[in-house]
């Protein structure tokens, strides 16, 4: 899946998840950690390709930036 593909179900969980950890202006490590575990635990997620989260996670971040 390339960067600028569309996002799916499970790229907007993720966003939505990075997006609670980062709202506060402190993400913590154990929050990341967390996500990851989803990420890699969930049924949800369980054809999802976990390199993905490494540029849905800038995304939302950016979008706080702007």
């Amino acid at each position: 899946m390339s960067e600028n593909a569309p996002m799916s179900a499970q790229d907007a969980l993720v966003a939505v998840m990075v997006a609670c950890s980062a709202s506060d202006q402190n993400m913590r490590t154990a929050e990341l950690v967390a996500i990851q575990r989803m990420v890699n635990h969930m049924p949800v997620f369980a054809d999802y390709d976990a390199d993905r989260m490494r540029v849905i996670s800038q995304t939302a971040l950016d979008l706080f930036e702007e």
